[in-house]
């Protein structure tokens, strides 16, 4: 069975950007001022109302308003319980620590000329559970470096994916 799935990503713009897809930063070159965790690193919003704003305090302008709960962000740096984030599309502006996951979740690239195929199991051989468009969120079950297993978190449909063809996961990450 072969299906394409719509986008359920959903934001607000406070301004406009002129933003362009955003590549993943490579490995981890430092550790977070606050967490002493991996900067880069990427998490997920806990909120379905989470603002981000030109600075580290609600003192400063919201820039966007993400409206859509497990949307993946990279995280820069860090400041206090304020974290400097990227979305998958380049913008780039600090949400408060309060708001954000370390669940792992992603979203197939929107830089894909075609549907990604959700697999029955990890190889390019295997059946095709599913097409998946650009933008559509996924929780990340487990990648071994090139293939990740995930779950279509609007669907509930489980199968594997190419690691390059999300963005929320590095190049030859493993997770789980």
């Amino acid at each position: 069975m072969s299906c394409a799935l719509l986008s359920w990503l959903a934001f607000e713009s406070c301004e406009g950007s002129g933003k362009s897809v955003a590549e993943p930063l490579a490995d981890a070159r430092s550790v977070g001022r606050a967490t002493g965790l991996a900067i880069p690193r990427f998490v997920s919003l806990k909120s379905g109302a989470a603002r981000l704003r030109i600075g580290p305090s609600t003192d400063y302008p919201i820039i966007w308003l993400y409206v859509t709960p497990g949307l993946p962000l990279e995280v820069m740096e860090e400041s206090g319980n304020w974290r400097m984030v990227r979305d998958a599309d380049g913008a780039t502006g600090w949400m408060s620590a309060a708001l954000l996951s370390g669940q792992r979740m992603a979203t197939v690239g929107s830089w894909l000329e075609t549907n990604a195929a959700l697999r029955t199991a990890p190889a390019t051989a295997a059946s095709e559970r599913a097409r998946l468009q650009g933008g559509v969120l996924v929780r990340l079950d487990r990648c071994d470096g090139t293939w990740c297993e995930v779950t279509v978190r609007r669907h509930g449909l489980v199968g594997y994916v190419r690691q390059v063809d999300l963005w929320g996961v590095y190049r030859n990450e493993v997770i789980g």
